[in-house]
């Protein structure tokens, strides 16, 4: 599964991952596009668990991203100045890919950065290939 070297971590799928920050830091590919990926662990090694959650990452925003858009554009049509930009639905991508603990269960999130929300990052929290939380305010990891 892992090739060890010093705070770094080969993994088969995920490829090189640096612990920094208290997080293991790496990619994962979404849509093609390469995004910034965070899982938790100890300085030693990634939870074992996170791996294997960020390994089906592509699969799971594959899943769910019609259905995490169309919350997206809601959110932003709630917030929107303009009924304009209703017309148009959402067609983000996630900024970044993050194993987090959402009642004491680790989950994959989906960040988003909205152009209509500067004040806040945006996690859209997956189980099982479903959405089932957006909240409208997460640190990014």
């Amino acid at each position: 599964m892992f090739g060890r070297g010093g705070s770094q971590v080969d993994d088969d799928v995920l490829g090189r991952l640096e612990w920094t920050r208290k997080q293991w830091r790496g990619q994962v590919t979404i849509d093609g596009t390469d995004v910034r990926l965070a899982l938790p662990g100890s300085k030693h090694e990634p939870d074992p668990t996170a791996v294997r959650l960020a390994r089906s990452a592509a699969e799971q925003w594959a899943a769910c991203a019609v259905e995490i858009r169309r919350e997206l554009t809601e959110h932003r049509d709630t917030l929107a100045d303009e009924p304009a930009t209703s017309n148009r639905p959402v067609d983000l991508g996630p900024d970044y890919v993050a194993v987090v603990d959402l009642d004491r269960r680790p989950v994959l999130e989906f960040g988003f950065a909205v152009p209509w929300d500067d004040d806040h990052t945006l996690g859209a929290r997956v189980v099982d290939s479903a959405l089932v939380e957006l909240s409208g305010s997460v640190l990014e990891p």
